[in-house]
């Protein structure tokens, strides 16, 4: 591919092809270019799932997790209801843990 910049839509549009074609070089490229635009974890998420680019879900969920924030609706829908359950399942479970080690150490805060 040449340095013209591509939009996200075009990339995606030479994945789809790549992906029917076979055309890993092309697939690469596109990815590569792909991973480099500023998109947000629900997005690259669902374009993950889309063209089969596995090794981008579990950094993202990952970063879903961990975030301060809770999943919104919309990003909720755009990553799929299985993926969402996965990700509001592993936040309960790393605020579990938390508690669990907060009720350790601090039993006189009444978490005991």
């Amino acid at each position: 591919m040449s340095d013209y910049e591509l939009s996200e839509a075009e990339l995606g549009s030479a994945l789809k092809l790549a992906n029917a074609w076979n055309f890993g070089a092309v697939r690469s490229a596109a990815i590569a270019r792909l991973g480099a635009l500023p998109l947000g974890s629900a997005r690259i998420i669902q374009l993950a799932h889309l063209y089969d680019i596995d090794h981008w879900i579990a950094p993202e969920i990952k970063r879903l997790v961990l975030r301060e924030e809770s999943l919104s609706e919309d990003e909720a829908v755009q990553i799929g209801l299985k993926t969402a359950m996965k990700i509001t399942a592993q936040r309960d479970y790393v605020t579990r843990r938390f508690l669990d080690i907060a009720k350790a150490f601090i039993p006189a805060a009444g978490l005991g």
